[in-house]
Protein backbone atom coordinates (compact mmCIF):
# COMPACT_ATOMS: atom_id res chain seq x y z
CA UNK A 1 0.00 0.00 0.00
CA UNK A 2 2.59 2.54 0.89
CA UNK A 3 5.08 1.26 -2.28
CA UNK A 4 1.22 2.25 -4.37
CA UNK A 5 1.11 5.17 -2.56
CA UNK A 6 4.19 6.40 -3.01
CA UNK A 7 4.02 5.57 -6.87
CA UNK A 8 0.44 7.75 -7.09
CA UNK A 9 1.82 10.35 -5.61
CA UNK A 10 5.37 10.17 -7.77
CA UNK A 11 2.99 10.10 -10.94
CA UNK A 12 0.85 13.49 -9.36
CA UNK A 13 4.03 15.48 -8.60
CA UNK A 14 5.20 14.74 -12.44
CA UNK A 15 2.07 15.61 -13.53
CA UNK A 16 1.97 18.93 -11.08
CA UNK A 17 5.22 20.02 -12.47
CA UNK A 18 5.12 19.64 -15.92
CA UNK A 19 1.17 21.07 -15.86
CA UNK A 20 1.99 24.34 -18.31
CA UNK A 21 -0.24 26.03 -16.09
CA UNK A 22 -0.19 27.59 -12.69
CA UNK A 23 -1.40 24.98 -9.80
CA UNK A 24 -1.92 26.36 -6.71
CA UNK A 25 -3.27 24.04 -3.73
CA UNK A 26 -4.38 25.99 -1.09
CA UNK A 27 -5.57 24.86 2.85
CA UNK A 28 -9.28 25.21 4.09
CA UNK A 29 -7.58 28.68 5.92
CA UNK A 30 -6.87 29.94 2.82
CA UNK A 31 -3.00 29.36 2.47
CA UNK A 32 -1.10 27.73 -0.02
CA UNK A 33 -0.12 24.47 0.68
CA UNK A 34 1.39 23.93 -1.96
CA UNK A 35 2.39 25.48 -5.78
CA UNK A 36 3.99 23.83 -9.03
CA UNK A 37 7.01 25.80 -10.18
CA UNK A 38 5.12 27.42 -13.40
CA UNK A 39 2.98 29.49 -10.20
CA UNK A 40 6.22 30.75 -9.17
CA UNK A 41 7.49 31.95 -12.85
CA UNK A 42 4.12 33.42 -13.39
CA UNK A 43 4.14 35.67 -10.37
CA UNK A 44 7.42 36.18 -10.02
CA UNK A 45 8.27 34.58 -6.70
CA UNK A 46 10.37 31.39 -5.49
CA UNK A 47 8.60 28.39 -4.71
CA UNK A 48 9.77 29.16 -1.14
CA UNK A 49 7.52 32.19 -0.51
CA UNK A 50 4.49 30.71 -2.47
CA UNK A 51 4.45 28.09 0.64
CA UNK A 52 2.44 28.51 3.29
CA UNK A 53 1.73 32.18 2.10
CA UNK A 54 -2.18 33.98 1.85
CA UNK A 55 -3.59 33.29 -1.70
CA UNK A 56 -5.39 36.67 -1.29
CA UNK A 57 -2.01 38.16 -1.38
CA UNK A 58 -1.46 37.40 -5.11
CA UNK A 59 -4.93 38.42 -5.70
CA UNK A 60 -4.08 41.97 -4.46
CA UNK A 61 -6.78 43.64 -7.11
CA UNK A 62 -9.56 41.48 -6.43
CA UNK A 63 -9.29 40.47 -2.76
CA UNK A 64 -12.98 40.76 -1.87
CA UNK A 65 -13.92 38.93 -4.91
CA UNK A 66 -11.43 36.05 -4.18
CA UNK A 67 -12.45 35.96 -0.99
CA UNK A 68 -16.17 35.32 -1.53
CA UNK A 69 -15.55 32.90 -4.25
CA UNK A 70 -13.74 30.67 -1.96
CA UNK A 71 -16.50 31.30 0.99
CA UNK A 72 -18.84 29.96 -2.20
CA UNK A 73 -16.55 27.40 -2.83
CA UNK A 74 -16.39 26.12 0.60
CA UNK A 75 -20.24 26.31 0.82
CA UNK A 76 -20.28 23.60 -1.58
CA UNK A 77 -21.25 25.85 -4.60
CA UNK A 78 -19.40 25.07 -7.85
CA UNK A 79 -17.59 27.92 -9.69
CA UNK A 80 -17.48 28.61 -13.18
CA UNK A 81 -14.24 29.39 -14.85
CA UNK A 82 -13.36 33.13 -13.60
CA UNK A 83 -11.22 35.99 -15.21
CA UNK A 84 -9.26 37.86 -13.02
CA UNK A 85 -5.84 40.17 -12.48
CA UNK A 86 -3.21 39.24 -10.60
CA UNK A 87 -0.57 40.91 -9.02
CA UNK A 88 3.08 39.67 -9.87
CA UNK A 89 5.81 40.21 -6.92
CA UNK A 90 7.13 43.56 -9.52
CA UNK A 91 3.69 45.31 -8.65
CA UNK A 92 2.32 44.16 -12.51
CA UNK A 93 -0.80 43.05 -13.40
CA UNK A 94 -0.93 39.58 -14.85
CA UNK A 95 -4.67 38.94 -16.44
CA UNK A 96 -5.62 35.35 -16.02
CA UNK A 97 -8.49 32.69 -15.90
CA UNK A 98 -8.80 31.05 -13.07
CA UNK A 99 -10.88 27.43 -11.80
CA UNK A 100 -11.23 26.33 -8.54
CA UNK A 101 -12.35 22.91 -7.14
CA UNK A 102 -13.19 21.55 -4.15
CA UNK A 103 -11.31 18.52 -3.26
CA UNK A 104 -12.58 16.05 -0.83
CA UNK A 105 -11.70 12.81 0.92
CA UNK A 106 -12.99 9.64 0.30
CA UNK A 107 -15.89 10.49 3.19
CA UNK A 108 -16.66 13.20 1.31
CA UNK A 109 -14.67 15.57 3.52
CA UNK A 110 -13.14 18.96 2.30
CA UNK A 111 -9.30 18.62 2.50
CA UNK A 112 -8.06 21.79 0.03
CA UNK A 113 -9.10 24.00 -3.05
CA UNK A 114 -6.96 23.39 -6.08
CA UNK A 115 -6.90 26.04 -8.35
CA UNK A 116 -5.64 26.02 -11.76
CA UNK A 117 -4.32 29.76 -13.21
CA UNK A 118 -3.93 30.22 -16.95
CA UNK A 119 -2.07 33.64 -18.20
CA UNK A 120 -4.22 34.93 -20.77
CA UNK A 121 -1.94 37.91 -21.27
CA UNK A 122 -1.58 37.33 -25.09
CA UNK A 123 -5.22 36.79 -25.67
CA UNK A 124 -6.01 39.97 -23.73
CA UNK A 125 -3.79 41.84 -25.81
CA UNK A 126 -5.45 39.87 -29.20
CA UNK A 127 -8.85 40.92 -27.83
CA UNK A 128 -7.57 44.60 -26.40
CA UNK A 129 -6.51 44.80 -30.40
CA UNK A 130 -9.74 43.51 -31.91
CA UNK A 131 -11.71 45.96 -29.89
CA UNK A 132 -9.43 48.87 -30.61
CA UNK A 133 -9.62 47.28 -34.69
CA UNK A 134 -13.44 47.62 -33.74
CA UNK A 135 -13.67 51.43 -32.40
CA UNK A 136 -11.72 52.35 -35.49
CA UNK A 137 -13.97 50.74 -37.68
CA UNK A 138 -16.70 52.60 -36.23
CA UNK A 139 -14.86 55.84 -36.16
CA UNK A 140 -14.66 55.05 -40.17
CA UNK A 141 -17.68 54.08 -40.31
CA UNK A 142 -19.21 57.35 -38.93
CA UNK A 143 -16.69 59.08 -40.96
CA UNK A 144 -17.91 57.20 -44.29
CA UNK A 145 -21.45 58.20 -43.12
CA UNK A 146 -20.57 62.09 -42.49
CA UNK A 147 -18.65 62.32 -45.99
CA UNK A 148 -21.96 60.60 -47.49
CA UNK A 149 -23.81 63.02 -46.43
CA UNK A 150 -21.93 65.57 -47.12
CA UNK A 151 -21.24 64.66 -50.93
CA UNK A 152 -25.42 63.97 -50.71
CA UNK A 153 -25.97 67.56 -49.18
CA UNK A 154 -23.58 68.89 -51.82
CA UNK A 155 -25.51 66.96 -54.94
CA UNK A 156 -28.88 68.69 -53.70
CA UNK A 157 -27.45 72.39 -52.85
CA UNK A 158 -26.06 75.45 -54.59
CA UNK A 159 -22.83 75.62 -53.69
CA UNK A 160 -23.60 79.12 -53.82
CA UNK A 161 -26.59 80.65 -52.44
CA UNK A 162 -27.18 77.08 -49.74
CA UNK A 163 -30.66 76.72 -51.56
CA UNK A 164 -31.76 72.93 -53.09
CA UNK A 165 -30.72 72.37 -57.13
CA UNK A 166 -32.81 71.26 -59.51
CA UNK A 167 -31.78 68.13 -59.18
CA UNK A 168 -33.63 68.07 -55.34
CA UNK A 169 -36.61 69.54 -57.37
CA UNK A 170 -36.80 66.81 -59.66
CA UNK A 171 -36.74 64.22 -56.73
CA UNK A 172 -39.11 65.76 -54.41
CA UNK A 173 -41.57 67.51 -56.72
CA UNK A 174 -43.05 64.10 -57.61
CA UNK A 175 -43.27 62.73 -54.11
CA UNK A 176 -45.22 66.36 -53.00
CA UNK A 177 -47.67 66.19 -56.01
CA UNK A 178 -48.55 62.24 -55.21
CA UNK A 179 -48.98 63.25 -51.37
CA UNK A 180 -51.57 66.64 -52.07
CA UNK A 181 -53.22 64.24 -54.41
CA UNK A 182 -53.28 61.98 -51.78
CA UNK A 183 -54.68 64.52 -49.01
CA UNK A 184 -56.74 66.58 -51.63
CA UNK A 185 -54.75 69.58 -51.40
CA UNK A 186 -53.58 72.57 -53.40
CA UNK A 187 -50.23 72.80 -54.19
CA UNK A 188 -48.56 76.07 -55.37
CA UNK A 189 -45.04 76.95 -57.21
CA UNK A 190 -44.00 80.20 -58.19
CA UNK A 191 -40.82 81.10 -59.93
CA UNK A 192 -39.07 84.24 -59.53
CA UNK A 193 -36.16 86.02 -60.98
CA UNK A 194 -33.97 89.21 -60.71
CA UNK A 195 -34.60 91.74 -63.09
CA UNK A 196 -32.48 93.20 -65.69
CA UNK A 197 -29.73 90.55 -63.72
CA UNK A 198 -27.11 90.43 -66.81
CA UNK A 199 -26.95 94.64 -66.80
CA UNK A 200 -26.20 94.07 -62.76
CA UNK A 201 -23.33 91.56 -63.81
CA UNK A 202 -22.45 93.45 -66.88
CA UNK A 203 -22.24 96.70 -65.02
CA UNK A 204 -21.02 96.17 -61.68
CA UNK A 205 -19.11 92.58 -62.40
CA UNK A 206 -19.96 88.99 -61.17
CA UNK A 207 -18.87 89.66 -57.40
CA UNK A 208 -22.02 92.01 -57.12
CA UNK A 209 -24.73 89.94 -59.09
CA UNK A 210 -23.48 86.91 -56.66
CA UNK A 211 -24.32 89.50 -53.37
CA UNK A 212 -28.40 89.80 -55.09
CA UNK A 213 -28.54 86.01 -55.28
CA UNK A 214 -27.36 85.27 -52.03
CA UNK A 215 -29.34 88.11 -50.45
CA UNK A 216 -32.21 86.95 -52.28
CA UNK A 217 -31.87 83.15 -51.48
CA UNK A 218 -31.56 84.85 -47.32
CA UNK A 219 -35.05 85.92 -48.29
CA UNK A 220 -36.91 83.19 -49.43
CA UNK A 221 -35.68 81.64 -47.17
CA UNK A 222 -36.70 83.28 -44.19
CA UNK A 223 -40.26 83.40 -45.89
CA UNK A 224 -40.50 79.44 -46.22
CA UNK A 225 -42.01 77.14 -43.98
CA UNK A 226 -40.11 74.06 -42.90
CA UNK A 227 -42.43 71.85 -45.26
CA UNK A 228 -41.62 74.31 -48.33
CA UNK A 229 -38.83 73.90 -51.07
CA UNK A 230 -36.58 77.23 -51.91
CA UNK A 231 -34.64 76.29 -54.83
CA UNK A 232 -32.20 77.77 -57.25
CA UNK A 233 -33.63 77.15 -60.69
CA UNK A 234 -31.03 79.01 -63.10
CA UNK A 235 -28.60 81.67 -63.51
CA UNK A 236 -30.93 84.24 -60.93
CA UNK A 237 -33.98 82.34 -61.06
CA UNK A 238 -35.26 80.84 -58.32
CA UNK A 239 -38.48 78.50 -57.56
CA UNK A 240 -40.62 78.14 -54.25
CA UNK A 241 -43.07 75.10 -53.95
CA UNK A 242 -45.74 75.26 -51.54
CA UNK A 243 -47.15 72.14 -50.40
CA UNK A 244 -50.70 72.91 -48.98
CA UNK A 245 -50.64 76.53 -50.09
CA UNK A 246 -53.99 78.37 -52.05
CA UNK A 247 -53.42 80.37 -54.74
CA UNK A 248 -54.41 83.40 -52.86
CA UNK A 249 -52.15 82.82 -50.12
CA UNK A 250 -49.66 81.85 -52.78
CA UNK A 251 -50.08 85.39 -54.74
CA UNK A 252 -49.69 86.94 -51.16
CA UNK A 253 -46.54 85.66 -49.97
CA UNK A 254 -45.38 86.23 -53.55
CA UNK A 255 -46.06 90.37 -52.94
CA UNK A 256 -44.41 90.06 -49.68
CA UNK A 257 -41.37 88.87 -51.31
CA UNK A 258 -41.48 91.27 -54.39
CA UNK A 259 -41.85 94.25 -52.40
CA UNK A 260 -38.74 93.77 -49.66
CA UNK A 261 -36.90 92.57 -52.87
CA UNK A 262 -37.25 96.30 -53.79
CA UNK A 263 -35.81 97.31 -50.27
CA UNK A 264 -32.62 94.86 -50.71
CA UNK A 265 -28.99 97.30 -50.85
CA UNK A 266 -25.87 95.70 -51.56
CA UNK A 267 -23.40 98.38 -51.39
CA UNK A 268 -20.32 99.01 -54.15
CA UNK A 269 -17.95 101.39 -54.27
CA UNK A 270 -19.75 103.58 -52.12
CA UNK A 271 -23.17 103.41 -53.82
CA UNK A 272 -26.33 102.11 -52.72
CA UNK A 273 -27.59 99.07 -55.03
CA UNK A 274 -30.82 97.96 -55.53
CA UNK A 275 -33.21 95.47 -57.61
CA UNK A 276 -36.73 94.40 -58.33
CA UNK A 277 -37.71 90.76 -58.96
CA UNK A 278 -40.95 89.18 -61.40
CA UNK A 279 -42.68 86.32 -60.39
CA UNK A 280 -45.12 83.47 -61.83
CA UNK A 281 -47.35 81.26 -59.85
CA UNK A 282 -48.91 78.05 -60.87
CA UNK A 283 -51.69 76.28 -58.50
CA UNK A 284 -52.30 72.07 -58.47
CA UNK A 285 -54.51 70.99 -59.89
CA UNK A 286 -56.20 73.92 -61.47
CA UNK A 287 -52.80 74.98 -63.44
CA UNK A 288 -51.61 71.54 -63.88
CA UNK A 289 -51.65 67.72 -62.40
CA UNK A 290 -47.88 67.66 -63.27
CA UNK A 291 -44.43 68.95 -62.32
CA UNK A 292 -43.36 70.06 -65.38
CA UNK A 293 -46.34 71.60 -66.50
CA UNK A 294 -47.25 72.96 -63.38
CA UNK A 295 -43.49 74.71 -63.67
CA UNK A 296 -44.00 75.45 -67.26
CA UNK A 297 -47.07 77.10 -66.52
CA UNK A 298 -45.35 79.09 -63.84
CA UNK A 299 -42.41 80.44 -65.88
CA UNK A 300 -44.92 81.24 -68.68
CA UNK A 301 -46.81 83.71 -66.10
CA UNK A 302 -43.28 84.63 -65.07
CA UNK A 303 -42.74 86.02 -68.32
CA UNK A 304 -45.75 87.80 -68.67
CA UNK A 305 -44.72 89.38 -65.72
CA UNK A 306 -41.57 90.24 -67.17
CA UNK A 307 -43.34 91.32 -70.67
CA UNK A 308 -45.48 93.31 -68.87
CA UNK A 309 -43.16 95.47 -67.45
CA UNK A 310 -41.25 93.26 -64.73
CA UNK A 311 -41.27 93.76 -61.01
CA UNK A 312 -44.73 92.14 -60.39
CA UNK A 313 -46.89 89.04 -59.65
CA UNK A 314 -48.27 87.34 -62.39
CA UNK A 315 -51.07 84.02 -61.89
CA UNK A 316 -50.96 81.47 -65.37
CA UNK A 317 -54.02 82.18 -67.12
CA UNK A 318 -55.51 78.91 -68.65
CA UNK A 319 -57.02 76.01 -67.93
CA UNK A 320 -59.99 76.72 -65.91
CA UNK A 321 -59.64 80.56 -66.33
CA UNK A 322 -59.55 80.98 -62.26
CA UNK A 323 -56.70 83.11 -62.55
CA UNK A 324 -55.64 86.75 -63.38
CA UNK A 325 -52.84 88.67 -63.04
CA UNK A 326 -51.56 91.21 -60.26
CA UNK A 327 -49.47 94.16 -60.60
Amino acid sequence: TETALRASESRFRGLFEQESDAVFIFGLDGRTRDANQRAAEMLGYTLEELQDSKGREFFADIGQQSQKSFERLLAGERIPLLERTLRKKSGDPLPVEISIELIRDEDGKPIHVQSIVRDITKRKQVEDALKRANQELQLRVVEIQRLQDELREQAIRDPLTGLFNRRYLDETLIRELVRVEREQAPLSVIVSDIDHFKMINDTYGHPVGDKFLIEVANLLQNHARGSDIVCRYGGEEFLMVLPGTSIEIAIARSEEIRRKCAKIIVKHEGKDLHMTMSFGVAVYPVHGTSSNELIANADKALYQSKGNGRNQVTVFEGRCGESGRLK
